[in-house]
């Protein structure tokens, strides 16, 4: 048994988007009417889609192996060394990395929110670059491993990587706390990839 998961006070990812909502229909958030109305779909999307009982606590999901262990979760760029990741856009760009998926995320510490997000071609492995070229190594914006490619399998990349991320953040220095993450993800635009794959299937699968 994982003793400092169980020493984690239950978190209900339920309970979180419902916070969220409240927020958004009090009017606390400041957002136009058309972003309102893409943050409630968003909520009903991962409300009707992506949870996995009706009180998922995420804590457990770890005790059980559904998902990383916080203490995995932290680790996981361990498997990612910075030395082995393009050191400039420039060479990202040569290498085929992708700078087409969203860094909605990884914006905490942009005050003009330029950050860019570069992935590589296998989808395990992320850079982010500042306005000017430079690597970003700040704990709440930094790229990560993924254990799930984000292209390939943005359902099981939503549980094993960013699931754990809403909760824990991307280490212990990162100074965001779950309200911050959790809009980056639904408000800001980090949800696009997983709306763009239900939209698939639903395509495929009519009803």
């Amino acid at each position: 048994m994982l003793n400092h998961i169980k020493k984690e006070r239950p978190f209900s990812f339920r309970n979180g988007l419902r916070e969220l909502a409240r927020d958004v229909d009090a009017g606390t958030i400041e957002m136009t009417a058309r972003q309102r109305e893409e943050t409630l779909e968003n909520i009903r999307l991962l409300y009707e889609n992506y949870l996995l009982d009706r009180e998922t606590d995420v804590f457990a999901l770890a005790r059980e192996e559904k998902i990383p262990t916080k203490a995995q979760h932290f680790n996981r760029n361990h498997r990612m060394p910075p030395d082995i990741l393009p050191q400039t856009p420039e060479e990202a760009d040569r290498l085929g990395w992708d700078d087409g998926v969203a860094a909605d995320c990884h914006q905490f510490t942009s005050p003009d929110k330029t950050h860019r997000k570069y992935v590589s071609p296998d989808g395990k492995l992320e850079v982010i670059f500042d306005k000017d070229g430079n690597m970003v190594t700040a704990s709440e914006d930094y790229g990560t491993y993924n254990f799930a490619s984000p292209n390939e399998d943005p359902i099981g990349h939503f549980y094993m990587d960013v699931l754990p991320w809403i909760v824990w953040g991307n280490d212990e220095k990162d100074t965001t706390d779950l309200s911050m993450r959790l809009r980056a993800f639904v408000v800001d635009g980090g949800i696009n990839m997983l709306k763009s794959k239900t939209a698939a299937k639903e395509r495929r699968n009519p009803q």
